[in-house]
């Protein structure tokens, strides 16, 4: 039987660079003071869930739960952090200086979320 492991990882890689690339689209207009990209509301929302669907069955096929595996509780705070930033940056700060300050915060948790799911170290 095929495993279905690396087939899942790439739509959740897909999914996550998608995610990514809409959040980055949305907060550089918002940054602008542009208005917004005409981006369906349901698009974000199908990718964000099939993103977490795909990462809950990886993470269920591979066995790297958090609280047992050290690497995959600091991604889920990662994650959790990401989310938060991003709505600092897109729905409750005013200031241009703050929103390019949780973008940045953003881009950085997404940097050490790749890099914690490349190297799984030791933690």
């Amino acid at each position: 039987m095929v495993s279905l492991y690396p087939y899942l990882k790439y739509v959740h890689i897909t999914a996550a660079a998608l995610s990514l690339a809409i959040f980055v689209v949305r907060a550089v207009r918002n940054l602008q003071q542009r208005s917004p990209v005409l981006i369906s509301r349901q698009l974000p929302r199908l990718i964000d869930t099939l993103l977490l669907i795909s990462a809950l069955v990886l993470m269920w096929m591979s066995g790297f739960y958090p609280g047992v595996v050290d690497w995959m509780s600091v991604k889920l705070v990662l994650v959790l952090c990401y989310i938060l930033g991003g709505m600092f940056t897109l729905y409750w700060l005013e200031k241009r200086r703050a929103q390019l300050f949780a973008l940045l915060f953003c881009g950085l948790c997404f940097a050490a979320i790749v890099f914690l799911a490349l190297n799984k170290p030791e933690i």
